[in-house]
């Protein structure tokens, strides 16, 4: 039996977990990627206000990111407890969580780029941090000495 909308249910987590919809949209986002569904900050508002239900795609990667049920979330009097998190089997850091934090914020290219640092910061053991960061450093300053002289008109 359904017991209230989508949007009275998005409203309800906003409150509780002090939510802004660009919150919400910054959880869809590794799901949205995964699953191939294009979710934007338009169909957020449209669905808390209650313009609009989201479709089946949208629904279940908003589910995800906000790890209740699809059905809780479509209204129905069913438990809010999703079955299976995908993150469920793990017992995460706070020190992880913040990393994942910081990574959704990031845009596609910086997120390969804060992967391959990370990749290469692993591989390169505590012996070699300090070298990586200063041949990173070099890279930057590099990068941006390049970009001066062609603001400037140089060559």
């Amino acid at each position: 039996m359904k017991k209230e909308s989508t949007s009275a249910r998005l409203k309800q987590i906003m409150s509780e977990d002090d939510l802004r919809q660009v919150d919400i949209l910054e959880r869809t986002l590794p799901f949205c990627r995964t699953y191939g569904v294009k979710m934007n900050k338009s169909d957020i508002s449209q669905y808390v206000s209650g313009k609009v239900e989201p479709n089946q795609d949208k629904l279940f990667v908003l589910s995800l990111a906000l790890n209740v049920s699809e059905g809780w979330l479509m209204g129905f009097d069913v438990s809010r407890t999703r079955s299976s998190s995908p993150f469920s089997a793990m017992q995460l850091t706070a020190q992880e969580e913040k990393v994942i934090a910081v990574f959704r914020r990031l845009s596609d290219v910086d997120q390969e780029k804060l992967i391959a640092y990370g990749e290469g910061l692993a591989a390169a053991g505590a012996n070699d941090l300090n070298a990586m960061l200063m041949e990173e450093g070099r890279k930057i300053a590099e990068e941006y000495k390049k970009a001066v002289k062609l603001k400037s008109g140089a060559k």
